[in-house]
């Protein structure tokens, strides 16, 4: 574990540390949405996420002349109880499907039902929802009659998802796999990181009207082995915390300096790293984060959320987490006042001067509210 280490002074106020825990929230300002598959959409629920949360201080945190406070994340407990696939945000594998002899290409998509999965459970489900989907996309093209038999298995040793076709299969035909919707305005719900596919180019598996295979990347054997590895992590390695501890500012609901209420982005504590970690068991910070530096003269309440690193909040379906902030106290830039000093003694020599004992304020006093 490492430890961020401030210099400081003898006149710096005692640190001390707060405990949040999310059950004790004020507030959960964000309403949890739910992807519903009958409606396609993304539904409001009535129930709020829990990893949006603003605790009121039963202590103000105030400020002190002269420092900043320093605020870190100390520690901090996350159930893994989100999704690996959330449904309306990576969930579909997009496809074209051809009928060679005619050139007809008809679009389809499947969706992969939400949830976490391993390697051989995620090759189990694509099967036979890329075999309906084929079915159906060949009676639009005009290919009947027509049997559909894909293959999906995951390859262990190369850890790459295989495709192909099984002994069964209908010749004569073509799947592609995109990295993005063709139709335009289609929000891209791809999954194409987490089953090992390009960003930039298509792959395709494809069986001649003579039953001949081929496909790109380029065949081994009768199967195609997709360009990467598999990342079924890949929507989420690490989980921000992010509070509106900033190093200006915080919530309108508190002051700065100069009395003025302001509002800007939150700045993140810690990243917190979470693909090692299987569903149900608990994540835990494994180093401190980055600290916050607050200007503001009192601080009364405290917002945290927990989000992905493109700041999408993470549902944690109703479940519970908690954080301890470190609190330490560092000097300001502008210079501090000089201590106070003894008065110097006298002599009687004709050229020593009795000077000054140099005057002070008690620097551990709270600001004034302004």
């Amino acid at each position: 574990m490492s430890f961020a280490v401030y210099q400081t002074n003898g006149q710096c106020p005692a640190p001390h540390v707060i405990y949040l825990t999310s059950r004790d929230a004020i507030e959960y300002p964000t309403t949890r949405q739910e992807y519903n598959p009958d409606s396609g959409v993304v539904e409001q629920k009535n129930e709020r996420l829990r990893t949006d949360c603003i605790w009121s201080m039963s202590i103000a945190l105030s400020q002190y002349r002269h420092f900043d406070a320093v605020i870190s994340l100390q520690n901090v407990q996350i159930p893994r109880t989100y999704y690996d696939f959330v449904g309306g945000y990576n969930d579909q594998l997009y496809c074209v499907f051809v009928n060679l002899a005619n050139d007809i290409h008809i679009d389809f998509t499947i969706t992969v039902p939400p949830g976490n999965y391993e390697p051989d459970s995620v090759a189990s489900t694509l099967q036979p929802l890329l075999g309906a989907a084929m079915t159906t996309a060949a009676a639009a093209a005009g290919l009947a009659p027509f049997t559909s038999d894909p293959t999906v298995v995951y390859d262990k040793p190369s850890n790459k998802l295989t495709f192909g076709f099984g002994a069964t299969q209908t010749p004569g035909i073509r799947v592609e796999f995109m990295h993005q919707p063709n139709a335009p305005g289609d929000f891209p719900r791809a999954l194409t990181r987490e089953l090992g596919f390009m960003d930039t180019e298509n792959a395709y598996i494809q069986l001649s009207v003579a039953g001949a295979f081929d496909s790109f990347p380029p065949a081994v054997g009768s199967k195609m082995f997709t360009p990467f590895v598999l990342d079924l992590t890949a929507g989420m390695h690490t989980i921000m915390v992010r509070t509106n501890l900033t190093p200006t500012s915080v919530l309108a609901s508190n002051t700065d300096l100069l009395g003025v209420k302001s509002v800007t982005y939150s700045s993140i504590l810690a990243a917190v790293s979470c693909s090692n970690t299987p569903p149900g068991a608990i994540i835990t910070l494994d180093r401190m984060g980055q600290p916050a530096r607050v200007h503001s003269q009192q601080v009364s309440l405290i917002r945290a959320q927990l989000t992905q690193d493109d700041n999408r909040l993470i549902d944690l379906m109703g479940h519970d987490w908690s954080m301890t902030l470190a609190v330490s106290y560092t000097p300001r830039g502008d210079p501090l006042p000089p201590p106070i000093s003894e008065p110097a003694k006298t002599d009687n020599t004709a050229n020593n001067k009795k000077r000054p004992a140099n005057q002070t304020q008690n620097n551990n006093t709270p600001a004034s509210s302004t």
